[in-house]
């Protein structure tokens, strides 16, 4: 009983498995050339700020409670909210950032080009479900679970009953 338990759980972390990574986060970092690509993508940043000919956007990812009322299309640990992208509300802005656990951070140059960016704590990397892999997984833990109870069955029927 307890391998078959084993077993199962064992299956069931193995289907966790089958994702694959299409684009590392710094990839889709990365392709974010422009204010209105992250803007597009991000919404609003919570705030903002000016230093030397560089503007920066600074998005919170920290929590539910400062999720609630974030401006932004970002979500706890960097997951997208789209419900968030259709209001603008103004950001906050600031000499000082705001010190977040999870964050994304964007510095763009005079002309509105992102120079640099930053992030914690948060993972933007694409992934796609593979059906195929997910199928034959399943079907073959059912296949060792099966044939393990067909075994402990038989092992039963030789034994002498107490």
């Amino acid at each position: 009983m307890k391998t078959i338990i084993f077993l199962s759980l064992a299956g069931c972390l193995a289907l966790c498995s089958c994702s694959k990574i299409i684009h590392p986060h710094e990839e889709v970092m990365s392709s974010f050339k422009t204010k209105d690509d992250v803007k597009k993508q991000f919404g609003t940043p919570d705030e903002k700020r000016e230093l030397n000919e560089v503007t920066e956007w600074l998005y919170n990812c920290d929590t539910i409670s400062a999720f609630a009322a974030s401006k932004t299309k970002v979500r706890m640990h960097g997951t997208l909210n789209n419900v968030y992208g259709t209001f603008e509300h103004p950001s906050t802005d600031v000499n000082e950032f705001t010190h977040y656990i999870h964050y994304v951070k964007f510095d763009f140059d005079k002309k509105g080009k992102v120079i640099d960016w930053d992030s914690k704590e948060v993972n933007f990397a694409q992934k796609r479900i593979s059906i195929v892999k997910t199928a034959a997984l399943v079907m073959g833990v059912g296949i060792v679970i099966s044939l393990y109870a067909w075994h402990e069955a038989f092992a039963q029927l030789g034994k002498p009953a107490k």
